[in-house]
C-alpha cells in the first residue's frame, strides 16, 4: 500500500502546499542507492566523535567516583551539548522542507548536518586543551 496522507482541509493554501508529499518521494524504489550509501558514510563518520565523547564522559565519571571528586560540571556541560544537538537534529528532521524529501535524501541531509557539527565540536574540543 502506497497511500500517503493528504493534508487537512482546514489548512491555508500555503500550508497545504508546504505539507504536500514531494514528487521526489514518489520515484521508483531502489533508485536512491547513492543517497543511501552517502548517508550511511556520513552517519558512520559523524558517530565516531560522538562515541569518543561518550567514552570520555564515562571515563571522567568513573574516575570521579573512584577518587571521590566532583566531576559533575564538566560532564554535565558535555552531556548538555550532546542533548542540545540531538534536539536540534530532531527539530530539523521534522522541518517541513526536510520532511518533503524522500527518505534516503532526508537521511543523507541529516547525516551531512550531523557530520559538520560533530567534526567542528571535535576539532574545537581537541584544540582547546
Amino acid at each position: 500500500m502506497n497511500r500517503q496522507a493528504t493534508p487537512p482541509h482546514s489548512m491555508t493554501p500555503g500550508l497545504r502546499e508546504l505539507y504536500q508529499p514531494s514528487p521526489l518521494g514518489q520515484s521508483a524504489p531502489g533508485g536512491h542507492f547513492g543517497l543511501i550509501l552517502l548517508g550511511s558514510a556520513l552517519w558512520a563518520v559523524s558517530l565516531l566523535p560522538i562515541g569518543y565523547v561518550a567514552t570520555v564522559i564515562g571515563m571522567a565519571l568513573l574516575w570521579g567516583v573512584a577518587a571521590d571528586a566532583s566531576v559533575g560540571e564538566p560532564v554535565a556541560a558535555l552531556a548538555g551539548i550532546v542533548a542540545a544537538w540531538a534536539a536540534v537534529l530532531t527539530a530539523l528532521a521534522f522541518a517541513p522542507g526536510v520532511r518533503r524529501l524522500p527518505g534516503p535524501g532526508r537521511f543523507a541531509t541529516l547525516g551531512a548536518v550531523n557530520c559538520l557539527f560533530t567534526a567542528a565540536v571535535t576539532i574545537l574540543w581537541t584544540t582547546a586543551g
